[in-house]
């Protein structure tokens, strides 16, 4: 398999950093950014990643640092803790994200859920893994029957037109969860836990190895990017749901 190497490196930056936050003892908070939140553990997390990542040669953006090196079409796209706020309140909804991209299209992802020991990879074209076994997108292929995963980013607008918005399309759907963590919420359209995730004004680096794992499970997604890496993203068990999901309107 093509990025063979790639994967068991990202593997095991993911698990290092994944270590290093399970036994941190302390949980400080640099600054509250509105609904946002910046912890040191971001930062620690971050440099372990990087530290291992950047022997490769292959350009890097990460939440904290930006856009670090690389002259070709790949680079590494890193959060080093998605969910901060779970993992500040204790929580287990919260992981390291490590994923490739070539350009604007991802190669590979990995997620490791540390305070559960759960290890997410994909791999566009080839397979989708949690902890080792395969496992693939759900066969779902009815709006009325679809667990649709969403989120409120610190980024969204909260005017009343939009929440309207929001709850007249999601009563559509059989089952609606947030779980806090965008990463984990697209990757689980990927592992067969959730049908369709979307959010707006998104972080690139929030659902990047979501969307591998998404494609590697057989899935599919949308991906309409903005200005400063935010986008608009969907992803979907299967293209019938995304041509079902489209034709709502």
């Amino acid at each position: 398999m093509k990025y063979q190497s790639e994967l068991k490196l990202a593997t095991e930056a993911a698990i290092e950093a994944g270590k290093f936050l399970t036994e941190l003892q302390s949980r400080n908070v640099d600054r509250f950014e509105g609904k946002d939140i910046k912890m040191e553990a971001d930062r620690m997390s971050e440099k372990i990643l990087v530290d291992r990542l950047k022997t490769t040669g292959i350009g890097i953006l990460s939440e904290e640092m930006g856009t670090l090196g690389g002259q070709s079409g790949l680079r590494w796209i890193l959060d080093p803790i998605d969910g901060t706020y779970n993992y500040f309140r204790n929580s287990d909804l919260c992981c390291v994200s490590v994923a490739l991209w070539d350009k604007d299209q991802p190669i590979l992802g990995v997620v490791y859920q540390f305070w559960r020991g759960l290890m997410i990879e994909g791999v566009v074209g080839s397979h989708a893994k949690v902890n080792g076994e395969r496992v693939h997108a759900s066969k779902v292929d009815k709006l009325s029957d679809v667990v649709f995963a969403t989120g409120f980013p610190s980024r969204r607008s909260y005017e009343s037109d939009s929440l309207r918005k929001f709850i007249t399309s999601a009563q559509v759907f059989k089952k609606v969860r947030m779980l806090g963590s965008a990463t984990l919420m697209s990757s689980f359209v990927g592992t067969g836990q959730f049908d369709i995730y979307s959010e707006e004004d998104i972080m690139l680096w929030d659902i990047a190895a979501g969307a591998a794992i998404i494609v590697g499970g057989g899935g599919c997604f949308d991906c309409k990017t903005q200005a400063n890496n935010q986008c608009h993203f969907t992803g979907f068990a299967n293209t019938q749901l995304r041509d079902a999901y489209h034709a709502r309107s």
